[in-house]
């Protein structure tokens, strides 16, 4: 049962994208904010630019999870 609660705590970990991820999310949710408060008219190009960021953090996070889970499978 021990190994199977690591292991998905691992998977979590690699999906949320480590604390890199966190970022992300945050940034992402902080944008969503963003558009409740100002509409998405006015928002709609810094958007843009902030999701992108986003998701390229997300997308970092999560290949270097992995790399840390590939390196902890091996050793």
């Amino acid at each position: 049962m021990q190994k199977l609660q690591q292991k998905l705590v691992r998977w979590i970990r690699i999906a949320i994208g480590g604390p890199l991820g966190l970022l992300a999310w945050s940034v992402s949710g902080a944008s969503a904010v963003a558009i409740v408060i100002w509409g998405l008219k006015t928002v709609a190009i810094p958007l843009l630019m902030i999701k992108t960021a986003s998701w390229g953090m997300w997308g970092l996070g999560v290949l270097k999870e992995s790399k840390t889970r590939r390196l902890l499978k091996r050793g």
